[in-house]
């Protein structure tokens, strides 16, 4: 991956923790005689859920120094492409080119540099009320001695059910590390966690 697709990459790995990339793939945009992005690893592929998918793409569309965001659009409906400034221009390497990139005020170099800018409030994403519902729910969840790797675990525990076409019912009793959570409490979170893992 070129440094500035890497280092978001690992700014999304951060946020969300369940999504696959594809980056590197000598090849020309389908129906296309333009080079893909994907022929210098200056593309990644995302792929995930769709729910995670609409807020990753979102996040994306916020960072300076992305130059395309593909959600939703034609041949991106199962995974959201970004790439980024500067762009590889002419023929790749791959391709027996040599190395060039084009920033976005035209000008010709030949290195990709690192010098993305990436959004350091992650919860910039988040209103007021949804930062005090959130802060709130991490504070009931502490306050009954669980944690993050509980949630974690069911979606996991989901997936796996999921994968072998089973159906992954919300249990009737407190689940083990649930950390003294209640019935109701766990039910809760294994709800929401089925619409995360989906």
């Amino acid at each position: 991956m070129t440094p500035n697709v890497a280092a978001t990459v690992r700014w999304l790995k951060e946020r969300y923790t369940f999504f696959d990339v594809q980056t590197t793939n000598c090849r020309k945009i389908a129906g296309s005689a333009t080079w893909s992005q994907h022929a210098w690893a200056n593309g990644a592929d995302l792929f995930a859920s769709k729910i995670v998918l609409n807020q990753v793409a979102e996040d994306l569309r916020r960072v300076e120094g992305v130059a395309h965001v593909l959600w939703q659009v034609a041949g991106h409906f199962d995974h959201v492409h970004f790439d980024t400034w500067p762009q590889g221009s002419s023929t790749p390497p791959c391709a027996g080119g040599t190395l060039r990139v084009r920033y976005e005020d035209g000008k010709i170099g030949t290195a990709f540099p690192l010098d993305i800018q990436l959004p350091e409030d992650t919860m910039a994403i988040l209103t007021d009320a949804e930062q005090k519902e959130l802060q709130t729910f991490l504070a009931h969840i502490k306050a009954k001695g669980s944690n993050v790797g509980f949630v974690k675990q069911c979606i996991e525990d989901i997936r796996e059910k999921n994968a072998v076409g089973g159906k992954y019912a919300p249990m009737n009793h407190p689940h083990p590390g649930g950390g003294g959570l209640t019935e109701a409490d766990v039910k809760a979170i294994i709800n929401d966690a089925q619409i995360v893992a989906k």
